[in-house]
Formats: C-alpha cells, structure tokens, sequence
C-alpha cells in the first residue's frame, strides 16, 4: 500500500488475527462490532487488552452505546476505539472482548509501521567520470529496513535548470541501479537524487548523489586571422592563424595546453602564430595543395585537435582571385555606366513632349500704356537705324517719317511691340520678348 495519509485502517486477515497498520507517531484505532447486532443485543459491556492480560479499556454498555468506561488512554468514537501517538511499544496482539449472553472476542495486532534508511553505493571507479557514450555503473540505491519491507526506489537527475527529471529504467524494489551514459550534453557535476517510497511516511524519503565529471577539451576552433600576398597575388608573403578552445561548450578543467603544428611538423606551443611560408619550410606555391596546418588543445583529461587548415585553400581564397580583380572592377565599371546611359536614354525619349513643353517659353502679355522703362546708358554711340516695327527702350527714341525708330542713346534693351502700334506688321510670337542689340547694327543681334 502507498499513500497513507493520516492513518492507516486497512485489515488483512492472518487466521483469526487482523493486522492493523500504524505509522508511527499516529492513531491507533481499533474497529468495534454493531452493537445492535442480533448477537450483541444484550451487550452489558466491552474490554480491551493485550496478549499479557493488561486491562487497557473497560466500559459499560447500554442502549447499544457506552456509558462509562474506566480508560484514560482509549477513547470511543463512533464504531471505533482510538488512542493518540503510537509507539513502537505498542506493536502487539490486543483482544477485544463483547460480554453477552454469549461472549464474543476479536484479536487484532498492531504492526508499527517504520520508514526505512536510504543507502547509496558508488559503483564507478576514481574520483570522477568523463563523457562516454556507453552506459557507466554509477550507482545503487537501496531502502534498508522498513517495515513492511517493501519499498520503491527511483532515480532522477537534476537538469541545469535544477528540475527534477525521472530517469527511464533507473527504478526497482528496495534497490536501483543507475547505469546511463555520460552524454557530451552534460558540461558540470552530475546531481542525481534517489526517492524511496514506503508506507510509513507521505513523502518519498530523497537522498543526493553527487558524480564528479571532467572531460577533455572538444574540438577547438582554428581560424585564419589574416593573410598577406605577394603584391601580383602570385603567392603568399604571410599568415596569421588563431588556436582557442570552444566558446560554447568549454572543457572541464580549463585548457591548460595549446600547440600548432606546421606543415613540416615542427610544433609551436602557442594561442596565436604569424609565420612566412619560409619559416615554416615552404618555398613553391605548388606545395601550398600538401601543407597543412593544425591546431591542438588540451588539459589533464586529455587533447582535441581541430580540423586542419589548408594553406592551398587559404591561397585560392585570399590571393589567387587578386590579378583579376582590377579587370573585374573595370568590367563592373563599364556595365553601370552603360545601364546609366540606356537609362537616361529611354527616360529622355519616353518624357520627350514633357520636357519640351517645360522649357518652352510661355508668350507675356504686355500693356501699352506701361511706361518704359530706362536704364542708365552706357557712352554714347553713333545713331543706328533700325527696322520699323520695334521699339528701343532706354535713351532717347526718335521716330523717322519712313516709320523707323533709332536710338541716339546707344546700348539699350529692344522690346518687340504690338503690331497696333506700328505700320510694320510684327509676328506676335515675339511679343514682349527681350532682344540684346548693338545700335551700331541697323538690325537685332
């Protein structure tokens, strides 16, 4: 039985005896008869004591209900007889006895129900486990004791974010083994707990255990931080590469080794390594396809080499595309100024009418009786006659009797008029329009 909460009141019958259950520290109740029974119909009382004849309760009996009774121990309360507090000395046969025309008797036994102890043993050899994809012997956990005997024992593990989960398999009676394999997902001290469930107590009695895990380093990262090629990109002048442990998944303990080894196999026990492709025993470019470089890390656990970089690979991606580069560049060049031309081009002809029409110069209209204006003249020129029809502003404008008008002033803006004003007829489209002229001219420049 599991999951006992304030007593437990169960009868499990061995012969003529009834077991009754009790935690320890609880109720003792033991059951009563019908007192309305045919049998106990003339019941004048009732007794209660153990298998040494010590008296425990005595009360008389009337109406079917107990009037008295002579117990500071025992209390009746409704079909039962209880007592507070149960002790492992109370874990013996008691006899209820009925007095009636015919005596009856009931013998039940107290078994006091006790927790038992959780035992842990380490399994797993040394101070510590590392990863294994294998399952590891960690653990077992027994329930030592008890009363009943019978107990449930279980694993879980406590994750990184510190919950509790069961693990599968990790579960038996009165013992568990833990067996798992030691995933790489696991970065830092292993904590399982063992629960222990037993009917003499409400909550699963837990215990921790602790597995102590180091590892070695994972496979560090390995990066080339720079390369310097020939100034034709013929070949490579310089490289700098960079060794460190992984940023994620760090090793436990820390790294403690760094080494680099070169394409002749001599070995740099550095982080960081800028070299010539001489100092490192490599003359022809032919040979960069061969030479490799590779990064190593390591700690008191163990080493982890990364992937290797090839020096080929670096020249292809950092110096053979350079020769090309400026051509590229000039291509790309002349590509966009052609798409800019075809461009324009296309707009040009499309909003052709547009554009016409928003530099076409809209004709003014101009009043007659507008007084002109002057403007301040320059030195005086030789008169200039001019065609009949127009008129000069500024300086002083004379009319001649064939109808011309010339101007003693000299340089002046001439203003084409409305042909009412003149004998001349004038094309209205340079009406009002401003014509620059030299009065040494007889006609506009």
């Amino acid at each position: 039985m599991r999951n006992l909460f304030f007593f437990i009141s169960f009868h499990a019958a061995l012969g003529e005896i009834e077991l009754i259950p009790v935690k320890e520290g609880r109720e003792i109740n033991f059951p009563l008869r019908n007192f309305n029974s045919a049998e106990l119909s003339d019941l004048s009382y009732i007794t209660l004591k153990d298998d040494s004849g010590k008296f425990y309760f005595r009360g008389s009996v009337s109406n079917g209900r107990i009037d008295q009774h002579s117990s500071s121990e025992f209390m009746h309360s409704g079909n039962k007889l209880t007592r507070s507090n149960a002790q492992l000395s109370d874990e013996k046969k008691y006899v209820i006895t009925y007095m009636a025309t015919q005596e009856v008797e009931d013998e039940f036994e107290i078994v006091i129900l006790q927790a038992p102890t959780v035992q842990i043993d380490k399994k797993f050899t040394g101070d510590y486990v590392t990863h294994s994809a294998d399952p590891i012997f960690l653990a077992t956990c027994t329930a030592v004791g008890g009363k009943p005997a019978q107990s449930t024992v279980e694993w879980s593990v406590r994750g990184r974010d510190m919950q509790l989960r069961k693990i599968p398999g990790a579960e038996g009676k009165n013992s568990a083994d833990l067996k798992l394999p030691v995933e790489k997902e696991f970065l830092e001290d292993l904590f399982f707990v063992c629960h222990v469930q037993h009917e003499a107590v409400d909550n699963p009695i837990s215990e921790d255990f602790v597995v102590p895990l180091k590892f070695k380093p994972f496979t560090p990262i390995f990066d080339i931080r720079s390369v310097v090629c020939s100034s034709d990109g013929s070949a490579i002048e310089q490289i700098s590469v960079d060794c460190s442990d992984n940023r994620e998944y760090q090793a436990k303990p820390s790294v403690t080794g760094y080494d680099i080894t070169l394409p002749n196999n001599v070995m740099k026990s550095l982080k960081e390594l800028t070299l010539t492709l001489y100092e490192m025993g490599i003359y022809e470019t032919q040979s960069y396809s061969t030479a490799v470089l590779r990064c190593t890390t390591s700690n008191s656990i163990g080493k982890s080499t990364s992937a290797s970089i090839n020096l080929g690979d670096a020249y292809d991606e950092h110096c053979r595309s350079m020769g090309g580069a400026s051509f590229n560049v000039l291509i790309v060049v002349i590509v966009l100024i052609l798409i800019i031309i075809i461009v324009v081009g296309t707009l040009t002809w499309v909003f052709r009418e547009q554009i016409k029409a928003k530099f076409a110069k809209e004709p003014v209209d101009y009043d007659p009786a507008e007084e002109r204006s002057s403007i301040t003249p320059p030195p005086n020129y030789p008169a200039a006659r001019l065609n009949s029809g127009v008129s000069l502003v500024g300086g002083t404008l004379k009319r001649d009797n064939g109808g011309t008008l010339r101007s003693d002033s000299g340089n002046a803006r001439l203003i084409v008029r409305d042909e009412s004003d003149y004998v001349d007829t004038v094309d209205d489209r340079y009406a009002d329009e401003e014509i620059h002229f030299d009065p040494r001219r007889t006609i506009p420049v």
